[in-house]
């Protein structure tokens, strides 16, 4: 199996235990959201901890990484607080779009035809699944999405650049995460927490946050950023799903043509660089000889 696929799956694994957010934060009584994202940092920081079993010395790309994992998930945090959950995932999963737009800029080279295809059939199956969902919602809500995905963007770009070590920098932005949720926990009602919105924290730390970083950390060093941002679209698409087997809030005709559109999207990605790299391989082969 070619080293990109092998990164790919570890994206895949990431994203489904990403989209396990929303049942876990359904568990959990009234909680400001930069309190619980902090919370839950403590424990994804000490997942990385036991990963990593050091602390590396920071530098500028682990650093910019920490920066934009930090923003991403408190302004998606905040959006929500802002704007329907639907405009918030949506425009946070613009990101595809900023990394390709990023890496053009970065090699002064647009990317292929096909994975511009792949990223716009993704982008529409998401937008689909939230059709009967989307509303105006309110202005700062949804700028403070873009925002999100924008960091989001610079975090699967800035993971691609030399010297940068992916789990560095998401253990340094969760660090990052819990020092800004400082001001909100004393605002937080510990009496109503029980054993299973206790539960549903670690969950968070551990499950939805903390491991899955670590898969993202191995995939993102072995697949490229734009890949990695379009498969990572799954969890928005199976946060839904996940709801709809343990809540019971079933989606509608729209929503399962878009979560067919996005699987499509993401194995035909798969696909596209498995049979390009195969035939890079077999012209660098030719080359040589």
């Amino acid at each position: 199996m070619e080293k990109s696929v092998r990164g790919e799956l570890y994206i895949v694994f990431a994203a489904i235990m990403w989209s396990s957010g929303g049942i876990f934060i359904k568990l959990i009584p009234n909680m400001d959201g930069i309190a619980m994202n902090g919370l839950r940092s403590v424990l994804a920081v000490l997942c990385l901890a036991l990963y990593l079993r050091r602390f590396p010395r920071p530098n500028i790309p682990i650093v910019l990484g920490a920066i934009g994992v930090c923003v991403t998930t408190n302004m998606f945090v905040l959006a929500n607080q802002y704007t329907t959950s639907a405009n918030a995932i949506v425009l946070q999963y613009t990101a595809p779009i900023f990394v390709m737009i990023f890496t053009a800029v970065k090699n002064r080279k647009l990317p292929s035809i096909v994975q511009i295809l792949i990223m716009l059939l993704a982008i529409g199956g998401i937008v689909t699944v939230f059709a009967d969902q989307m509303s105006g919602g309110g202005l700062l809500g949804n700028i403070l999405a873009i925002v999100s995905g924008i960091a989001f963007a610079c975090v699967f770009f800035v993971n691609g650049m030399e010297k940068v070590q992916p789990a560095a920098a998401c253990m340094y932005g969760f660090m990052l995460n819990v020092i800004v949720g400082i001001p909100f926990y004393f605002g937080v009602d510990y009496t109503a927490m029980n054993v299973t919105s206790t539960m549903a924290l670690v969950g968070l730390g551990v499950v939805q946050l903390g491991i899955p970083y670590i898969l993202f950390s191995i995939g993102i060093e072995r697949c490229n950023s734009l890949s990695a941002s379009i498969i990572s679209l799954l969890e928005a698409i199976l946060n839904p799903i996940w709801v709809a087997i343990f809540a019971g809030e079933l989606p509608g005709t729209l929503g399962l043509i878009g979560c067919s559109v996005v699987i499509v999207a993401v194995i035909l990605n798969i696909i596209y660089q498995h049979f390009h790299e195969k035939k890079q391989s077999a012209s660098h082969t030719d080359n040589s000889t």
